[in-house]
């Protein structure tokens, strides 16, 4: 039990270290009712090319990269939902985050081989311009990432794609209220926030993880997540707080 309880104090050592980056470096410069910025891409590799956003139309963007596991699990409902919303909805997906020895060649080859599983227009980036523009811009830095753009031209949804039928039906009924779902992502980035300050406080009072009867400070941990949860208790079974409690 302590090697397992020094392991989970390693690995939340590391977990501190990149949420912290990623916190300091997110920019969160394109949101949820922006304009979608233009598509920009090298070549399209699969289906129709789409050149641009037309108003009175809806698209769903995904973006994936042919290293990356969860996209391609993602394929075959992308698929799916691509044959369902045919008349309603326009699917595109995107590679970006792809690797540098990675060649044009190896990506076709990937996309062909997938068949009927990625059962969509498929499009390699121009440069760096979608990831950046995109899905960083948007706070997401992560693949797969998926984006609903309405009728009008705008970013009505930013997540991953097991989530985007809810929402697209939505969209398409004239039933998406983006007001209320940027509130509700504002809410959680806020409380992703306060998360990420509050662990990166923790590690003074861990233990030395290599002599396994140093426990640390569990009561110092609880004391100051305590103090955190007094002013915000919504943060009381955040990621990162909860685990640190349990730990503690």
């Amino acid at each position: 039990m302590a090697m397992k309880s020094k392991g989970y104090i390693l690995l939340l050592l590391c977990i501190i270290s990149l949420s912290v980056s990623a916190q300091e470096n997110l920019s969160h410069q394109l949101k949820m009712g922006d304009p979608a910025p233009p598509l920009r891409v090298r070549k399209w590799l699969k289906g129709t090319p789409v050149t641009g956003f037309e108003k009175g139309k809806i698209y769903v963007v995904d973006f994936w990269a042919t290293w990356c596991r969860p996209c391609k699990a993602a394929m075959p409902r992308f698929s799916t939902l691509t044959r369902e919303y045919k008349n309603k909805a326009t699917f595109l997906s995107v590679d970006i985050y792809e690797k540098k020895s990675t060649s044009l060649t190896s990506i076709k080859a990937f996309v062909d081989g997938m068949g009927h599983q990625m059962d969509f227009p498929v499009a390699v980036q121009d440069s760096d311009y979608m990831e950046q523009n995109w899905v960083d811009a948007s706070g997401e830095r992560s693949i797969p990432s998926t984006f609903v753009v309405n009728a009008e031209g705008k970013i009505a949804w930013i997540g991953h794609p097991k989530n985007v039928e809810v929402v697209l039906s939505k969209v398409i009924n004239n039933t998406w209220d983006i007001n209320k779902a940027l509130d509700e992502q504002n809410l959680n980035n806020y409380l992703s926030e306060i998360d990420t300050a509050t662990v990166s406080k923790l590690p003074k009072y861990f233990g030395d993880y290599e002599k396994l009867d140093d426990l640390g400070k569990p009561d110092s941990i609880l004391f100051v997540i305590n103090e955190v949860v007094k002013k915000e208790p919504r943060v009381k079974y955040t990621p990162y707080i909860a685990s640190s409690t349990f730990s503690a």
